[in-house]
């Protein structure tokens, strides 16, 4: 019997139930698995089993990673599973239709595209030096003059790749004006500026624009709620800020009762397998095992003029308006209160922030009345070309009084919180308000 029949026969038989959760990545899935997961009724987890498609495995193989990890915490009578996947790997094949037929309704969680770019840029390139890649160094070849660099690719350790692609990408950072790799990255995290990657992630088997996992949402929405399937979508940044508000629906919609651990789960008790042991798999979800629960937001949107092209064209035509249709869908759960003027204290200000200034482009989602409202307009004059993408609403005329300054203003504020150098007597929250705003 294949492993997906197995799967089926112990979902048919009540011994199996499948709590899955799907996301584009880096879009909160796997801290919503932990949350889940840290449920007494909930007995085991699967990490993306899916994953292996992409190498083009047949599904049996993720159907049995699933047995696996029912085995290892079979009860007497129902056993209760929390899958976390990704909205692309599911998508190989349509392996979604067969899969979400299975298990009990999805979860699906969304988050600002702009947030969940950069962080994928961010941990990608974090791995070129940790492991060999074969399109990675024909890439490379192609970019830079490889006379002189002794081709070695001497297997060094699971945390480092061989000293010729090493060197590779030595030079492709000096002929970018760098002294070596890891400053080039220190450069281009420090200012969030990506641009100077461009050429050498536009290879597909590098970095795929598809495996962003927003084209994979929408379709996946699209065919369930086609179906009439019942489904539930939560944004990321609102179950961040309001999590005792969003668990407990979460909870009723599976039929669970809510425990205050899912939010609150304390120091060292992340304890998920995701199968994915190796260094270079393990900096993806470093931070989640040191957490001790669900924190606030911390990160504020990158634009999308430091992106390479071809990335913001891909955020600006899918990323951004599939992350408007979805979130304005009736299925997702409303935290109940407006959370635009909640203060947050993140960790590279030493003033709290409200969540309208930490993130408009969430914030324009969740109050659209913010949209038109000509402060706010001209408060996120910087954001004109993401609020744009979003809605056809936004008029970035009512901001071009004092644009110039304004966009100034905002780029010095910005480089300064970025360096944690806050001046509140120069900068202050709302350095907007020293451009004439109170005029608007």
């Amino acid at each position: 019997m294949l492993p997906s029949q197995q799967f089926l026969r112990l979902v048919e038989k009540g011994k199996l139930e499948v709590y899955p959760v799907i996301s584009p990545p880096r879009s909160g899935s796997t801290l919503m698995g932990v949350s889940v997961s840290q449920n007494s009724a909930i007995h085991g987890y699967c990490h993306e089993p899916f994953f292996n498609l992409k190498y083009g495995d047949n599904a049996e193989k993720a159907y049995q990673m699933m047995l696996d990890a029912y085995e290892k915490v079979k009860q007497s009578g129902i056993t209760r599973l929390a899958v976390q996947e990704m909205t692309h790997w599911l998508a190989i094949d349509q392996e979604y239709k067969r899969f979400l037929s299975m298990v009990k309704p999805p979860l699906f969680l969304i988050r600002n595209p702009l947030l969940a770019m950069e962080s994928r840029l961010r941990k990608l390139t974090g791995t070129f030096t940790m492991r060999d890649k074969k399109a990675l160094r024909e890439r490379l070849e192609e970019l830079v003059d490889t006379k002189g660099l002794a081709k070695d690719l001497t297997f060094i350790s699971d945390a480092e790749c061989s000293s010729y692609q090493l060197n590779l990408l030595n030079r492709y950072a000096e002929d970018k004006g760098f002294t070596d790799w890891t400053v080039f990255c220190g450069y281009a995290y420090n200012e969030r500026d990506f641009r100077p990657f461009a050429d050498l992630l536009q290879e597909d088997k590098i970095f795929s624009l598809y495996n962003s996992g927003w084209e994979a949402l929408e379709e996946e929405l699209s065919w369930i709620r086609q179906k009439g399937k019942t489904h539930i979508l939560v944004d990321t940044t609102e179950y961040q800020l309001a999590p005792l508000a969003i668990a407990p629906q979460v909870c009723q919609f599976w039929g669970l009762d809510f425990e205050k651990k899912m939010v609150s789960w304390g120091q060292g008790n992340v304890n998920i397998s995701t199968g994915q042991n190796k260094p270079y798999q393990q900096i993806w979800y470093a931070d989640l095992k040191l957490s001790a629960g669900i924190k606030p937001p911390q990160e504020s949107p990158n634009v999308l003029d430091n992106f390479p092209e071809f990335i913001a064209d891909y955020v600006e035509k899918y990323g951004l308006p599939i992350y408007h249709r979805t979130y304005i869908l009736d299925s997702r759960l409303e935290p109940g209160d407006n959370l635009v003027e909640m203060e947050l204290f993140p960790d590279f200000h030493d003033m709290p922030l409200k969540v309208r200034e930490l993130d408009p482009i969430f914030a324009g989602l969740h109050d659209p009345s913010l949209i038109t409202d000509p402060r706010f307009v001209t408060e996120t004059i910087l954001y004109q070309r993401e609020l744009t993408a979003l809605s056809h609403d936004y008029n970035p005329k009512l901001a071009e009084d004092n644009t110039d300054e304004l966009r100034q203003a905002m780029k010095v504020m910005g480089k300064q919180i970025e360096n944690g150098n806050t001046d509140g007597e120069v900068i202050g929250k709302n350095i907007v308000l020293q451009y004439k705003v109170e005029e608007s």
